[in-house]
Order: structure tokens, then C-alpha cells, then sequence
């Protein structure tokens, strides 16, 4: 049957497919011819009955399965056809990785291709492709077969098919020759010469060992010998073709024996001719990929081995592993540098160089290091070290003609770089895999300085908080004691050992109650920091004040974990304040009589009206009664005046015996009215006296102020005095001291004591509040000293507003009570 016949009779391509998608399908579908048989199947199971049972023809087999599955149903259909094209459709980033595991998988021939998902445009002329290269090699086959047959039938045929036969194997798609028992070329075909590079008239009658490299020349005879003794034929052995113009290829030989019937020829052998150089390649390839890949593995093996050892410091694991990377990359020199500005500095390094030779040498400040720093994926150079990426090399040293190196980071920040150079003694440039292995080596280098940084910080802070003069306790989230420092076993007399692991309210003294703590917890709890004064129980029973801070100590995901104390032992900064009130008591109250004393005379005029008037109206009712002359109504009037008299003298004692008293103070909502009604009542005599207008200008609605009565009183009373001496000096019609009162913004009550005295010269206004500083011929100087320490005391403030020749302004705020703040 001649070929059209062939192709006229074959049916139509009948593709396979396994773990395919359907829109993958339905795409093939519409892009495939339509005589194509394009069929979906479930498993692998049902195209090994296809295959083996039903013996139904498969063109092309397409796996859509994972990689590992699909390269085990691809064994499984070539241990039954090995020329059975099968194509596995993967993801892109799968292709290369894949290409890797058929290489190295047994039972696999050259038919099995892998094939990215994203290109399912071309896919079906792949696998159109794929059909015609299947039914081209069932074609020669079924062509050697046929011929086979007809030499067996050739001694019965007519001698003019001789001429078919040569014919017939020149157009066989493989290398026919014959040789007579010598060895000496007979015939052969087309294929042949193209295969030999040879012609008929340069092979013909010619030794066929001449066609083959001399080392190849005991396995030729061999295969001869074989044929010669009567052995069954050899499988293929593989020579190589006598190199010319330097070209390498490489040949499988079969041989078989050849006989002719009822003729006088000598018997010989018919050798079967296959180019087989891409696959000896490709196997070379592939065991030079092995010996490599145990190298890499190697590698890790050792790197591994040095990163995770314990009983060694970071120096040497650093120092084994550039030793160990350079062996691995074949180079002489390995560093670590970090970025110095525009520089690089050696950290550490192996090789023929020392330190300063390696800065002698000038690499810190070439172009390769800063092109590994701007790359995230590791540099490589390789070359004659003359081109312009060596610019900055010292050409003084010898030359690195490779490069190989990756930058590293640090709490993600690049810190500089691990490089190799040298001359490479390999003529191959560096792999994937070495970029891939300085690239794992950067990394862990990073990691190891951020973990050793980080363990720095740890112990340093441990450090910090052991030594800390402050005392600081760790709870969890229950308040149960994890840690406390040296000050905290100072300042309570527990150790740790006592503490840890018990609730935190050990040192409860009992002075707060329990709202008081519960309040602290909510607030702590709520994510906020509590500061405030504790009162706490030492281990022998002795109470002591603390100023503590606790904060809430939160994880990663924001959830508060822990609780953090700090705090220190202020019991003798609260006795001494304790102390610094009392004294401070004991001087207001002795400003308080001196002022008392200074207004004698004051005091005295008004005393004297109240009883003078008392005696008079008493001697009038005496009189009346001794004359016996009275009337009851006139009696009873003057009793009236006694008594009210007498009233208005307890007033005036009243309110010495309220200014001048010793005690605690007491802050509570006062209405500046009333004090400024009291002062009003002070004074009122010795301005009469000395001929003084005062006036207060009070408004009525003024809210409360915060504050204690009578230091407000004091403060208010030593203003107004000193106004009043202020003004003494004037004559008579000028002499004004003005009390004014004002609210300032919603928080506080103002108050001028404004007197139209000569004023303070800059000197002396600069020292009005210096203790015991003045400038009266028997004064204290403790009055306006202790009226600012009041005022201070109560949250306000007490200065000279302004000064000059027409007088002087003194203000003092005050704030207001607590409930009529936000009115």
C-alpha cells in the first residue's frame, strides 16, 4: 500500500484527556480541527483499559492532574508505549521546576512535555503537533516492518525489485549499511550519509572503523564478534563519529546478520544507524545536574549543620559558613560588609586576604557591592574583569573575574552585603541553585544579627529593670506576680522567690478600701495607665507610701497580656510634706497675729465705741434708778442700747478670735462676698482713721470659690493693708484702694486690690515675694511670701499685675468650686 493509501486509511487524531477542567476542554474543543476525537476521561484507570485491554489507538494523552500525579500516570503509560505523547498542562511558575523532575524520572522517553496553563491559545497546534509526530513514527515503523519482510522474501522475488529494495531503504527515516565480514562497507542509504556526513563515494568500499573515534573501535568489534559466533543481536551500543571541524556527534549502532539465498555472496551484517548526540547530551547534562544537586545538598547539609550548632559563638558560625561558600562557589575570597555612607566596611571575611588587604584591594567601594545592595535577588559578574561594571576595582590586586553576591537586612533595612569573588577556576557561570543558596545564606545572616541585636536589647533592658532605682513588679492578666526587681525586694522586704506566683494585693495595708482598688482596675483595664499614691504594708508590718504607675502591657493583636508596676518609696517625702504644712500653719498663723498686732490701734478705736456707749447708757439707768425717777419705757431703752453695744463688741471679738486661730486646713465652696464683707469690717476703722477710701466692687452673682476661709481672708486682709500704707503717704483726698472681683474664663475667680499709692520702684518689685524682704521700717517680710504660698496652694497664682507713679495693681486667682465650674 503506497503512502497516500496509508494516510487515506488512518482515522481521525484521538486525544486523551485526565484532571482537565472543562473550561480547558471546551477551549481545545473550539480551537481543534473537527475530525479530532477529543475525549474526557475519569482516572487513570480507564486509559489503562483503553491502552492495554481494548488495544483502541491513542494519539495524545492530556493530564491535567497535579505535577507528582502527573508524571506518575506518564510512567505508567510509557512502561505500556514509550512514543506515546503525553502532555501535562501546569501552572507557569510549575513549568521550570517540572522540566527538573522529568529529567531525572526513570521510565520516561522524550515524549512528555510540560505545558503552561496561561497559553491554552496554542495548546491545541501542540497537540496537533504531537499527533503527526506520533503517526509519522508509527509510519516508519510500519515501513521497517514491511521491509524486513520483503528481505526475508527477496530471494523468491524477480532481480528488477533489487531496484525497489535500494529505493525503498532510501527513503527509510533512519541509517541503513551494510558490510561484508571484513567490515567493509557495502551500502548504504540516504539517511546514512546524512548521519556520517559522508557520501557513497567517500564510504563505499571503506573500513567502517574508519568512520568512528579509534576508542570506539573494540565495541564495534565486539558487536561483530557477536553476530560472528552465532549470538542473538546486541541491544544498541553507542560510538562516537570520528570528530571533523570539531563537531561531536554521536551514533547507536545496531547490527544484525544479513544472508542471501541461492547466490554466491558472502554474508554480512546490516547496521541500523540512529543520531542519538542531543540525547548523550542531554544525559550528560542531566548527571552533570546530578553531581551538582549533591553538591548543593551537600551543602545545605553542612550549612545547616553550622547555623544550628550551639557550642559555637556567631564569629565562627560566620567564619564556616564563608568558608564553606566559597569551596561551594569555587572562589578564593568571601566577606560581610556593611554600608558605611558611601562606603563599605568589612566585617568579617576568609580567604588569601587579610582585612587590610581586602581594603587595600579596594572592593568595599566598587560597583559590584552597590549593585547587590539595589538588587532584592542575588548579583552575579562573571567575565575578564575589564568591563564597566569594574570600574572602582584596584587593578593593582588581582583581578575578580566572578562576582557573587546579596544584600541583607536587618529588621528589614539593608544593612550591607554578603559577597564572594575570586577567580573562578569553573569556565561555567554561577547556577540558579548558588543564587538560590547565598540568597538562603543572606537571610539567615540577617535573622542571626537581628536575633543577636534583639537579645542585646533584651539583656540590656533585664539589665535596666534589675538595676533600676525605681521598683517594678509584672503581673498577668489575672494580677498574679510574674517578676519584680532588686528595689521592689528593697522597698517591701519580700524576695522574689516570696512573691512570684501570689496575687498582687499581698501588700494591701488596708487603708483603701475596696473600691478604691476596684476603681484602679477598671481603669487599667480599660487600656489606660494609672498614677497615684499607694499606701502599702511592708513584710514586717510597716506601712509606707508609694508613688506607683501601672500600665497595661499589650501582645500583637492589641489584647492587653500584662500589667507593669512602677513605683518608689515616697514615706519620707509625705512626713516631710506633713512637717512643711505644719510649719507652714504655725508661720500663717504667726503672719496672722502680726497683722492683728499691726491694726492694735485700729482694733482699739473700735472696741472703745462699743464700750463707751455700754458706759454711758449704763450710768444714765443707774442715775434714773437713784433718782427714782424713771419711766420703764426710758429703762428698757437703754437696757436695748447696753445689749446691742455689747453685741456689736462680741462681733469684733468674734471675728479676732476666727482670724487669729491655729488649726487644720479646711478647702470647702466659699462666697468671696462674705470675705470680702469680713475684710471690709477689719479695715473699716483704720481707714476712717487715716482717712482712706475703700471700696469693694464685688458683683453679687459671683460663684463660689474653693478654698480655706480664713487663709483666703489672710491673703485678701495683707493686700488691703499694704494698699492702705501704700496710700498713706498721699494726702488725704487720694488716697483710693479699690477691691475688684471678676470671673475668668469659666474657671477661676479674679481678684485686683488696685491703690493709688507712688508705686514699686523696678528694684524692689522684683523682690515683693522674697522671704523676709520688706521695705516698712518694722515689718516682717513674710506677709506677701506667705500670702503667694497660699494662693499657690489653693491651684491659683498671686503677682503684681502693673506698677507705676500713679500706683500699683496686685492680682490673685482663686479657682472656683468644683460644682460651678461647668455652669
Amino acid at each position: 500500500m503506497h503512502n497516500a493509501e496509508i494516510l487515506h486509511a488512518e482515522k481521525c487524531p484521538v486525544i486523551k484527556m485526565i484532571g482537565s477542567e472543562p473550561a480547558v476542554a471546551d477551549a481545545i474543543r473550539e480551537n481543534c480541527p473537527d475530525d479530532v476525537d477529543l475525549e474526557t476521561l475519569d482516572d487513570q484507570a480507564d486509559l489503562s483499559s483503553h491502552l492495554e485491554e481494548d488495544g483502541q489507538p491513542v494519539d495524545v494523552v492530556l493530564l491535567g492532574t497535579s505535577p507528582d500525579l502527573a508524571v506518575q500516570i506518564a510512567q505508567r503509560i510509557h512502561t505500556i508505549d514509550k512514543f506515546l505523547p503525553v502532555i501535562i498542562l501546569t501552572r507557569p511558575e510549575a513549568c521550570r521546576p517540572l522540566r527538573r523532575t522529568l529529567m531525572f524520572s526513570p521510565f520516561l522517553g522524550s515524549e512528555v512535555i510540560p505545558w503552561s496553563s496561561e497559553d491554552l491559545t496554542a495548546l491545541p497546534n501542540a497537540l496537533m503537533e504531537a499527533v503527526n509526530r506520533r503517526r509519522q513514527r508509527q509510519r516508519h515503523h510500519h515501513a521497517l516492518c514491511r521491509a524486513q519482510v520483503r528481505f526475508e522474501k527477496l530471494p523468491h522475488l524477480k532481480p528488477e525489485l533489487n531496484q525497489y529494495l535500494d529505493q525503498l531503504l532510501d527513503c527509510a527515516p533512519i541509517g541503513v549499511m551494510t558490510i561484508d565480514a571484513s567490515g567493509v562497507i557495502l551500502t548504504l542509504n540516504h539517511q546514512a550519509q546524512e548521519i556520517l556526513n559522508a557520501t557513497n563515494r567517500i564510504t563505499l568500499g571503506g573500513a567502517l572503523n574508519d568512520l568512528f573515534s579509534k576508542d570506539d573501535h573494540p565495541v564495534i568489534a565486539n558487536l561483530r564478534t557477536e553476530i560472528a559466533t552465532g549470538r542473538s543481536p546486541s541491544a544498541q551500543r553507542t560510538v562516537r563519529l570520528r570528530e571533523t571541524d570539531s563537531v561531536r556527534k554521536y551514533i547507536a549502532i545496531t547490527m544484525a546478520p544479513l544472508c542471501y539465498r541461492n547466490t554466491m555472496r558472502q554474508p554480512g551484517l546490516m547496521v541500523i544507524l540512529q543520531d542519538v548526540t542531543s540525547r548523550v547530551d542531554a544525559e550528560a547534562e542531566r548527571r552533570d545536574a546530578e553531581e551538582k544537586l549533591r553538591k548543593h545538598v551537600k551543602t545545605l547539609r553542612k550549612f545547616h549543620e553550622i547555623s544550628t550548632r550551639e557550642d559555637i559563638c556567631f564569629d565562627e558560625k560566620l567564619s564556616g559558613v564563608l568558608k564553606l561558600a566559597c569551596a561551594q562557589f569555587g572562589l578564593a575570597e568571601g566577606m560581610v560588609t556593611s554600608i558605611n555612607g558611601e562606603e563599605f566596611d568589612i566585617i568579617a571575611s576568609v580567604g588569601s586576604m587579610d582585612l587590610d588587604g581586602l581594603q587595600n584591594a579596594g572592593l568595599h567601594s566598587n560597583r559590584f557591592c552597590f549593585r547587590a545592595i539595589k538588587s532584592k535577588e542575588p548579583y552575579t559578574y562573571f567575565g575578564d574583569g575589564q568591563g564597566p561594571n569594574c570600574s572602582g576595582i584596584n587593578k593593582s590586586c588581582e583581578t575578580p573575574v566572578a562576582y557573587i553576591g546579596v544584600r541583607y537586612l536587618v529588621n528589614d533595612i539593608i544593612e550591607g552585603t554578603l559577597c564572594f569573588w575570586g577567580n573562578k577556576a569553573e569556565s561555567d557561570e554561577f547556577t540558579d541553585a548558588d543564587k538560590e543558596l547565598i540568597k538562603m545564606m543572606g537571610q539567615w545572616l540577617g535573622r542571626e544579627w537581628q536575633r543577636a541585636r534583639s537579645e542585646a536589647r533584651m539583656r540590656k533592658l533585664s539589665s535596666a529593670l534589675e538595676q533600676a532605682a525605681d521598683a517594678v513588679m509584672i503581673t498577668d492578666r489575672n494580677r498574679m506576680i510574674e517578676y519584680v526587681n532588686g528595689s521592689f525586694e528593697c522597698m517591701t522586704g519580700y524576695s522574689k522567690e516570696e512573691l512570684i506566683g501570689r496575687p498582687a494585693g499581698v501588700l494591701r495595708s488596708g487603708f483603701h478600701d475596696q473600691e478604691f482598688y476596684n476603681q484602679i482596675w477598671r481603669l487599667i483595664s480599660s487600656g489606660k495607665a494609672y498614677r497615684g499614691e499607694l499606701v502599702n504594708r511592708k513584710k514586717d508590718g510597716s506601712i509606707y507610701h508609694e508613688q506607683r504607675t501601672i500600665t497595661p502591657l499589650r501582645d500583637a493583636n492589641g489584647e492587653i497580656t500584662h500589667f507593669i508596676s512602677t513605683g518608689h518609696d515616697i514615706t519620707e517625702l509625705v512626713e516631710t510634706q506633713r512637717q512643711n504644712r505644719l510649719r507652714q500653719s504655725e508661720l500663717t498663723h504667726v503672719a496672722r497675729l502680726s497683722t492683728l498686732g499691726e491694726m492694735t490701734s485700729g482694733l482699739a478705736h473700735e472696741l472703745n465705741q462699743p464700750l463707751c456707749a455700754i458706759t454711758t447708757f449704763t450710768q444714765t439707768c443707774l442715775r434714773m434708778l437713784s433718782a427714782g425717777e424713771y419711766k420703764p419705757d426710758d429703762l428698757y431703752y437703754g437696757l436695748q442700747q447696753v445689749l446691742r453695744q455689747a453685741e456689736t463688741a462680741t462681733e469684733i471679738f468674734r471675728r479676732l478670735r476666727m482670724f487669729s486661730r491655729k488649726g487644720e486646713i479646711e478647702e470647702c465652696s466659699v462666697e468671696l462676698g462674705q470675705i470680702v464683707g469680713e475684710i471690709e469690717s477689719f479695715v473699716e476703722s483704720e481707714a476712717l482713721q487715716n482717712l482712706i477710701n475703700v471700696h469693694f466692687d464685688v458683683p453679687d452673682r459671683l460663684p463660689p470659690v474653693w478654698a480655706d476661709r480664713i487663709q483666703l481672708e489672710q491673703v485678701l486682709l495683707n493686700l488691703v493693708r499694704n494698699a492702705m500704707e501704700a496710700v498713706s503717704e498721699r494726702d488725704p483726698g487720694c488716697r483710693n484702694v479699690t477691691i475688684t472681683a471678676t470671673r475668668n474664663e469659666a474657671t477661676e475667680v479674679t481678684v485686683d486690690v488696685r491703690d493709688s499709692g507712688h508705686g514699686c520702684p523696678p528694684d524692689i518689685a522684683n523682690r515683693l515675694f522674697e522671704p523676709f524682704f520688706t521695705t516698712k521700717e518694722k515689718g516682717m517680710g513674710v506677709g506677701l511670701g506667705i500670702s503667694q504660698s497660699i494662693v499657690e496652694a489653693h491651684g491659683g497664682r498671686l503677682w503684681l499685675e502693673e506698677t507705676s507713679p500713679q500706683g500699683s495693681v496686685f492680682r490673685f486667682t482663686v479657682p472656683q468650686a468644683k460644682g460651678e465650674k461647668d455652669e
